[in-house]
C-alpha cells in the first residue's frame, strides 16, 4: 500500500533538518491547533492540512470550531479525525478532499447537509462507511480513490447513490468486495481505473472474474454516460467487456 499513500515531506533541499516533525505528537497537536485557530481567525478560505509528520499513526483531532467555519471554500485534509460534536456548518465550502480519514455514513451525511454549496467531494483511502449517499443537488463531482478497511477488507461492499452528480471517478487500488452503483442517472462523464486487490480473491483467475463482473455492472449502470474512460488498471476486464458487448 506504500504507493497509495503520499510520501512524507523530506528534509529541506538545503540540508536543514526538519525539527517540527520530530516533536512529540502531543506537542505537535498543540502547535497545529494554535496555528489552525489563527488561520480561522484570519478568515482563511483555502486550507491544506497534510499531516504526515506524526511519529505515530494517531490522526489529528479537529475541534468543533473547525467544523462551523463559514469562511472555508476549499479544504484538503489528510490524516484528520472527523469527530464533530454537533452539526457541521461549512456554508461556503465548494471543494472537499479527505485523505486517509475514518468516516461513517452519519459523518458523511453531516458533511453534506452542512455544506450546501459543495460541488466536489474527493475521498482517498477513507474507510468506515458502506454507503456514499449524495442527494444534494449542489454536488456535481465525486472522486473515489483507494479503499482499504484493515479490519474486514474482504467483506466490504461500497454502495454509491448520487443521482445528481455529473462526474464520477473511481481510481487506484480497491481492497474490497465490490462497488455497487445505485442511482447515478445524471452522470455525463466517468473514469474507471482501478484494480480489485481484495485478499478474499487470492487467485488470479478469481480476481479477474471479480474485476470483470464489477466492470460489467459498472458499464450497465453507465450506458447513458457520454464520456466514459476506462484506464489501464481495468485492462484485463476491459478485454472481457469488449467480448461481452459484441456477442
Amino acid at each position: 500500500m506504500a504507493e497509495d499513500r503520499p510520501s512524507q515531506p523530506q528534509d529541506d533541499d538545503d540540508g536543514e533538518e526538519d525539527r517540527i516533525s520530530k516533536l512529540p505528537d502531543f506537542l505537535l497537536v498543540e502547535i497545529l491547533s494554535n496555528w489552525i485557530h489563527y488561520a480561522i481567525n484570519c478568515n482563511v478560505e483555502e486550507l491544506d492540512l497534510a499531516l504526515w509528520g506524526f511519529q505515530s499513526e494517531v490522526m489529528f483531532p479537529l475541534d468543533q470550531l473547525f467544523f462551523v467555519n463559514s469562511c472555508f471554500t476549499d479544504l484538503r485534509l489528510a490524516l484528520c479525525m472527523f469527530n464533530p460534536t454537533g452539526a457541521i456548518a461549512w456554508k461556503n465550502l465548494k471543494s472537499l478532499f479527505i485523505s486517509y480519514g475514518k468516516l461513517d455514513e452519519a459523518t458523511i451525511e453531516n458533511i453534506l447537509s452542512g455544506s450546501p454549496v459543495l460541488e466536489t467531494l474527493e475521498l482517498e483511502g477513507c474507510y468506515g462507511y458502506m454507503r456514499i449517499n449524495i442527494t444534494s443537488k449542489s454536488v456535481k463531482k465525486l472522486v473515489f480513490i483507494v479503499y482499504m478497511n484493515r479490519h474486514r477488507p474482504e467483506n466490504d461492499i461500497i454502495e454509491i447513490n448520487a443521482p445528481n452528480i455529473l462526474s464520477l471517478t473511481v481510481r487506484r487500488h480497491m481492497w474490497l468486495g465490490k462497488i455497487l452503483l445505485l442511482n447515478v442517472s445524471s452522470l455525463v462523464e466517468a473514469e474507471l481505473d482501478y484494480p480489485n486487490l481484495s485478499p478474499s480473491l487470492p487467485y488470479l483467475g478469481n480476481r479477474r472474474e471479480a474485476e470483470e463482473e464489477m466492470l460489467k455492472a459498472f458499464i450497465l449502470k453507465l450506458v447513458h454516460v457520454k464520456d466514459l474512460r476506462i484506464g489501464a488498471y481495468c485492462f484485463n476486464a476491459k478485454l472481457f467487456l469488449f467480448w461481452f458487448l459484441i456477442v
